[in-house]
């Protein structure tokens, strides 16, 4: 019901799984689902089993507030948001960058389909 409210306050959109690489890290990390604010500023990751990730639960995987929206500027939010990602990380809990792998979800056709079927139904 919140992802297909028609108050953009309140609607939130699955992003494509290649957006989604950066909180898809670790065990069954393949099967987290990223949604994104109707204005792309906020982000909610859930894992397999419908847990809202956080930087308490999971600061590898967790959403994260984004100073310039993915889609409106691009550039921006890779100047704003991802170059500070990799910098500085999540949080000072989260696993280094550059140990992280995230082909898991490449090689996983199973998560492939768990996420294709979240994606298509919110699609509608």
């Amino acid at each position: 019901d919140t992802i297909h409210n028609k108050n953009d306050l309140f609607k939130w959109e699955i992003v494509e799984p290649s957006k989604a690489q950066f909180h898809m890290f670790g065990k069954k990390g393949e099967y987290n689902l990223k949604f994104i604010s109707a204005n792309g500023l906020f982000e909610a990751v859930y894992d397999v089993n419908g847990n809202l990730l956080t930087s308490k639960n999971n600061p590898d995987n967790m959403g994260t507030f984004n100073y310039a929206d993915s889609k409106q500027s691009p550039q921006k939010h890779s100047i704003y948001d991802v170059l500070p990602y990799f910098i500085w990380n999540n949080t000072k809990d989260a696993t280094d960058i550059e140990v992280l792998d995230e082909s898991n979800y490449q090689n996983n056709l199973d998560a492939q389909k768990h996420y294709e079927f979240y994606f298509n139904k919110t699609k509608k």
